[in-house]
């Protein structure tokens, strides 16, 4: 019943697609932004997230052992989600422009594409989303950019990937290269060949610790 039902969504959402012009990589420009002045940590930010790399590392071998101790994983457990819950505030911004003549139609984000964000720096951490999620097809919503405009999408806390489950979390404070790409599924371009992958340059962001 459920597989006939998903099935059924998923058809209704790539004939929903289908009838949306096609997306030309050459007609849109990604760029990544950042504010001008540094982002700020606190010290208890650091001190929940100093051995947050290893924390998920250890959590993953234990859930995988079958003689590990319950007690190990729910403290495990109970770390990673506070690291999870205290980074607040440090925001990017993804800018899209329509540089071609006519008005392009993006879906971004749901379940057909998603954005991938690297960050490089000596206190930079990723944290995959390793939790339950459910397997809908969930529709996006479409944006309209006219020729010549930009669309801004905030990348809130350094969330992304698919529904924003993967998030990167800055554990020091220093200076950071960031990069984004934006990858658009085959049904949403309407074509068989390779999807348009979009990639925006390099930029830099402070990060500071609070006084």
């Amino acid at each position: 019943m459920c597989l006939t039902y998903c099935m059924k969504k998923h058809i209704a959402i790539v004939t929903f697609l289908s009838a949306a012009p096609m997306i030309f990589a050459a007609d849109l420009k990604l760029e990544l932004l950042a504010p001008k002045e540094a982002f700020t940590i606190q010290k208890e930010h650091i001190a929940a997230l100093k051995t947050l790399d290893q924390d998920q590392k250890d959590l993953q071998v234990a859930m995988q052992d079958e003689n590990a101790d319950p007690k190990k994983i729910d403290e495990l457990s109970a770390k990673i989600e506070k690291a999870r819950a205290i980074q607040q505030g440090i925001d990017l911004t993804l800018r899209i422009t329509n540089k071609g003549s006519k008005t392009t139609q993006l879906y971004y984000g749901a379940d057909t594409s998603r954005n991938v964000l690297t960050i490089e720096g000596e206190g930079a951490v990723f944290l995959a989303y390793r939790g339950m999620m459910t397997r809908e097809y969930r529709t996006p919503e479409p944006t309209e950019i006219k020729a010549g405009e930009s669309k801004d999408f905030v990348i809130k806390n350094l969330s992304f990937g698919v529904r924003d489950m993967d998030r990167w979390y800055i554990s020091q404070a220093g200076k950071y290269r960031a990069t984004c790409q934006l990858i658009i599924s085959n049904e949403e371009n309407n074509q068989d060949e390779t999807p348009p992958q979009l990639r925006t340059e390099t930029i830099t962001f402070d990060v500071k610790l609070a006084e």
